[in-house]
């Protein structure tokens, strides 16, 4: 999904690392399903930048969101389907 995304938004490349960009999208999953508001994010910077993390800003980090919803339709379709196969 990250891929696709890349290939619309980013066509010549993107500069942060694919491993970095997962890492963002776990913390913007778990922010999301926490209820926490994605302004909120900058507050918990600092907490996370004493364990030698550094998340991008927060307007990189909305922009995760559709690749998260991306993939949350396609683990619900698929479990609606395993749910309809006999």
């Amino acid at each position: 999904m990250m891929r696709l995304r890349d290939k619309e938004v980013h066509p010549v490349g993107e500069n942060l690392s694919m491993e970095f960009r997962i890492f963002c999208a776990k913390v913007l999953t778990i922010f999301l399903k926490a209820g926490v508001a994605l302004n909120k994010l900058d507050i918990f910077s600092p907490l996370l930048e004493e364990s030698g993390v550094r998340l991008t800003n927060r307007t990189n980090m909305a922009q995760l969101i559709s690749v998260i919803q991306g993939e949350e339709k396609k683990r619900i379709t698929e479990e609606l389907q395993d749910m309809s196969s006999p």
